[in-house]
């Protein structure tokens, strides 16, 4: 009887485990097969291909809607937003090696809160560790600090560093190391590491360019007829036709102007990543659109608008362009910023810390899709990521451009509403993008409103771009990029919005 019992039970677990493994295949299968029939039937998927005309007219463009709040927004009362940046904030041009050493000098004794916004201006990456080569603290970018404070950094020669910061400590020597990046494909790749002891504590202050060397470090693997000098932070300076990229000796998008500027000429500078890059070619952009309008609208004055716009840049790299800005001397800078930061390190962390349920649905895809959701982080957790990250960067550049009597103004980001959209618009969308289009447009909505409360906390213009995009199957090419009609609206955006507020700063040009 035992035995007919164990084969029962056994038969039955048998079935049971080979039912539980048709459950992911036939879940995959619906997925093909959906996937399939959507690829066949969405109108606007088979019009991307070229297998069918555009579902929708082209529409007018709507007429701009300004921001309420920014009807208080004057030339007048922005140009100095305290707190205004100290003058070790501020990044030099061309930096010597005794400059950088004064500089670093200054950190000890520092605050908390300053020690990140030094890091951060300068692009430098601050570790402190104790005598014993203990880290103790991070001072970088919140996401750089979040990955050498967890040990994800792969990048980092830690061992080395640990090392170096004992012998530092003991010597009491300030001493410069150049060390290894390990990097795949590129085992030459290498940066300076600064050692600065403090004998009264015995901590050691490990000062590295990190952020300039990751980038750096993709160079190898660049084509020599690449228009990068610099992966996703700078293009080569002085390309020319038949490129539709053609850049000034900064190797900006954007024609060569006299430095420093004339006293008769209002100068703007545009910065962000690809959606300010993007256009067919220069005269195209929105950077260069704007500067037509403006021109119309102010006849008889010097007006320039400069695209500096990088595709892939994130707000951190912004900072190794700095200087290069305040060497311009802009009157205004308006950034059009944030979505790189959204769609790759605050979707990183994300998944770094979703719970393991997410992974198991990921081989669900067709169950998985609506059960996902339940798994997200909270809202209140997005905004705080934000936060910590594309403000805090805002924060540190708004300083540094008071500092120098420069006024900085955010856009909102233009994306696809996907809660909102109909089932073919989500559809196209969602094969746009190689991430859950859910998950970037919640982390959008948060980002768009993160920077209108950072322009009303510290009175600066306010840009609403994304709020009179109203229709964004009409102007976006996929979850961020604009058609030309799109890149046209922008334009229109930009221009009603500032217009009035530039008007007394450029009447008054002689």
């Amino acid at each position: 009887m035992r035995v007919k019992l164990w084969l029962k039970r056994g038969l039955q677990g048998g079935i049971l485990l080979l039912g539980l493994s048709y459950i992911p295949v036939l879940d995959r299968l619906a997925d093909l097969l959906a996937r399939t029939y959507v690829q066949r039937h969405n109108p606007y998927i088979l019009a991307d291909l070229g297998k069918a005309p555009w579902p929708r007219e082209q529409p007018a463009a709507p007429p701009v809607k300004l921001a309420l709040h920014d009807a208080a927004i004057a030339w007048a009362t922005t140009a100095i937003n305290e707190p205004v940046a100290d003058e070790w904030e501020v990044p030099r041009k061309d930096e010597t090696p005794d400059q950088a050493t004064a500089r670093r000098a200054l950190f000890p004794n520092l605050d908390e809160e300053q020690r990140s916004m030094f890091a951060i201006c300068h692009a430098e990456t601050v570790m402190r560790f104790d005598s014993r080569g203990v880290l103790l603290n991070v001072y970088s970018d919140w996401f750089k600090r979040l990955n050498i404070l967890d040990g994800k950094d792969s990048l980092l020669p830690a061992a080395d560093i640990r090392a170096t910061a004992k012998q530092a400590a003991h010597s009491g020597q300030t001493v410069t190391v150049t060390l290894p990046l390990d990097l795949p494909g590129n085992p030459d790749c290498k940066t300076d590491f600064h050692f600065l002891p403090v004998r009264e504590t015995g901590e050691v202050y490990v000062f590295a360019g990190l952020e300039y060397a990751y980038l750096r470090a993709q160079v190898c693997n660049i084509p020599q007829d690449s228009r990068w000098d610099v992966n996703a932070l700078r293009y080569k300076r002085n390309l020319r036709s038949p490129s539709p990229l053609t850049s000034n000796r900064y190797g900006f998008r954007a024609p060569d102007v006299t430095v420093p500027k004339p006293g008769n000429v209002f100068r703007i500078l545009c910065i962000g990543g690809s959606t300010t890059h993007e256009g067919s070619d220069n005269p195209s952009t929105y950077p260069a659109l704007l500067q037509e309008r403006l021109k119309s609208l102010f006849p008889g004055r010097q007006i320039e608008v400069l695209n500096c716009g990088i595709e892939g840049i994130r707000t951190r790299s912004q900072f190794l362009l700095l200087a290069d800005y305040l060497e311009l001397t802009p009157d205004l800078i308006v950034a059009y910023e944030g979505i790189n930061d959204v769609a790759n390190e605050i979707q990183d962390v994300w998944e770094d810390t979703r719970p393991f349920p997410y992974d198991v649905l990921k081989c669900a895809p067709f169950v998985g899709y609506y059960l996902r959701p339940l798994l997200w982080p909270t809202e209140k957790t997005f905004h705080g990521w934000i936060k910590d990250l594309t403000i805090a960067n805002f924060e540190c550049l708004r300083r540094v451009c008071a500092c120098k009597g420069i006024r900085l103004a955010l856009c909102s980001n233009a994306y696809p509403n996907y809660d909102e959209l109909p089932r073919d618009q989500r559809q196209f969308y969602s094969t746009k993008w190689w991430r859950d289009g859910r998950v970037y447009s919640k982390l959008l909505q948060a980002l768009n409103a993160e920077i209108k409360q950072y322009c009303a906390r510290k009175h600066l213009l306010y840009i609403p771009v994304n709020e009179n995009i109203t229709s964004t199957i009409d102007y976006l090419l996929d979850f961020c990029h604009m058609r030309p009609n799109g890149i046209a609206l922008k334009a229109d955006i930009v221009t009603q919005s500032i217009k009035d507020y530039i008007a007394p700063a450029v009447n008054a040009l002689k």
